[in-house]
């Protein structure tokens, strides 16, 4: 049995290295799979901005190739308005001709009339003379308008050039796009592991709100504890607060029952003086002996009674300290003996009033006051253990009230304590949760950024097709402007 139980545990130990060993590797792996998952997040960020700085660079050369195509097309526009601008002079300088030949014809007949003077003569060869100007000036501005026409072909000729080098740009262009669509799948796919990774953060954090969720319950009960703890700390020290008014109380009483026995102690002194003035009225006083001893056996069973009541009182002490462990009744047993105590002291005056009395009668009357004296001594004596008694309970409750303050102390530490793991609980879920709203930015970034990509890439293939729309229409317009120029 020992040999199975030692393989037993090499076995368990085993296993335990083992799942040890497999943790390890596991933490390994996914710390290696965190940091390749950064860079390729990095990877992916500089790829993703090499996209952009060639898209931008792109659609600089895109609106350069549209500045110089409406350069073209403004020229060509000019070029053409030139060209109507000089077929429609030289159509005027046909007409201005026609007119001339009305002039001569006018002319002639003015000269069949003869009804023209010299001055219409001298202004009909004016006007022959600025019609010879005109056709001069005429035959100039055709000839301007020939070279004007030669640049506007040549012109046009490097418009095809650029026209050609903004084709290939284009189609060039095109196959970036397609390159770009490629890598946008390729980063699509790494989109698509990245939300697969997302979702088991969620998981995780998930788990993490759960494991909050559990140390916020704990957090609680502890809360709901140290306020019961609290409120029966506020109980017991209003029960303190009680009980050292009522030890206050008992201590005032203590004092007015000393100045009492000392009031009596100076009626006894003067008593004192009093019998050594009776001694000499003691004979006077011999037959009132009998009454005396009567009065004696009087005193003697009132002694019966106080010592019938100190035997009570002794039970009632034991009776007290037995309920000194419970707190409350402590407090109103004190209650009852500072009542009795008072009884009693009332007892005690009424007592010296009646030796005082007596005292001032009777020799014996001294004597009875003697033992009352004693008496009162005694009674004293019981009056100062149960002081000293009632002080040995207030000093327990002082040391009681110091083991509470302990005990709330130890649970302010404790409270103190969870409340920091608590606070560090809160803090570390803050953390995971801003880790995770920055990998939502950084997707948003990216699913943002290749949004845009593909509307670039989009538009550019409109743009593209634009163009070549474009370029078809200034061949036609071209064509049709040599067909004119032919004509």
């Amino acid at each position: 049995p020992f040999a199975n139980r030692a393989s037993k545990i090499r076995f368990c130990s085993d296993q335990r290295d083992r799942a040890e060993q497999e943790k390890h590797e596991e933490r390994e792996l996914h710390e290696r799979e965190i940091a390749e998952y950064k860079m390729k997040m990095h990877s992916l960020e500089s790829e993703v901005d090499k996209l952009n700085m060639r898209l931008d660079r792109a659609l600089t050369e895109k609106e350069r190739l549209e500045a110089r195509l409406e350069n073209s097309q403004s020229e060509l526009g000019k070029s053409k308005a030139e060209l109507d601008k000089a077929t429609s002079e030289y159509g005027a300088y046909g007409q201005v001709g026609r007119s001339g030949t009305e002039w001569e014809s006018t002319r002639q007949r003015m000269q069949r009339l003869e009804m023209e003077n010299e001055r219409l003569r001298h202004d009909l060869e004016r006007s022959q003379t600025t019609f010879g100007r005109n056709t001069l000036s005429t035959s100039q501005e055709l000839d301007r308008a020939q070279e004007r026409a030669d640049k506007t072909s040549a012109e046009l000729r490097r418009t095809q050039a650029e026209l050609r080098v903004t084709q290939s740009d284009a189609e060039r262009a095109r196959a970036e796009a397609a390159s770009l669509q490629e890598k946008l799948e390729k980063s699509q796919g790494e989109v698509y592991r990245l939300k697969a990774k997302l979702e088991n953060a969620q998981g995780e954090q998930e788990s993490l709100r759960q494991e909050l969720e559990r140390s916020h319950g704990g957090v609680q009960r502890i809360h709901a504890e140290r306020d019961k703890a609290l409120l029966e700390l506020e109980k017991a020290r209003e029960e303190l607060e009680r009980t050292q008014a009522t030890l206050g109380k008992a201590q005032l009483q203590q004092e007015k029952l000393q100045n009492a026995l000392d009031k009596a102690q100076n009626e006894v002194d003067h008593l004192q003086e009093r019998l050594d003035k009776g001694v000499a009225e003691s004979r006077r006083l011999q037959l009132e002996k009998e009454k005396q001893a009567y009065d004696f056996e009087n005193l003697q069973s009132q002694l019966d009674k106080a010592l019938g009541q100190a035997s009570r009182i002794q039970k009632e002490r034991e009776t007290i300290q037995l309920d000194a462990e419970r707190f409350k009744d402590k407090t109103e047993k004190i209650q009852l003996n500072l009542g009795r105590l008072q009884k009693e002291r009332d007892a005690l005056f009424e007592e010296c009033e009646k030796n005082k009395e007596r005292a001032e009668t009777t020799q014996s009357l001294l004597l009875k006051s003697q033992r009352d004296k004693d008496q009162i001594q005694t009674e004293l004596d019981v009056v100062k253990e149960r002081w000293e008694k009632a002080h040995s309970v207030h000093q327990k409750l002082q040391m009681e009230r110091d083991d509470a303050f302990s005990e709330i102390e130890i649970l302010k530490e404790k409270l103190d304590k969870s409340l920091y793991a608590s606070q560090k609980l809160i803090d570390e879920k803050d953390n995971s949760t801003k880790e995770f709203e920055k990998m939502l930015e950084k997707y948003d970034r990216l699913q943002s950024r290749c949004d845009t990509a593909e509307a670039d890439r989009a538009r550019l293939e409109v743009e593209a097709e634009r163009s070549a729309l474009a370029a078809t229409k200034a061949r036609e317009d071209l064509r049709k402007l040599q067909e004119e120029t032919t004509r």
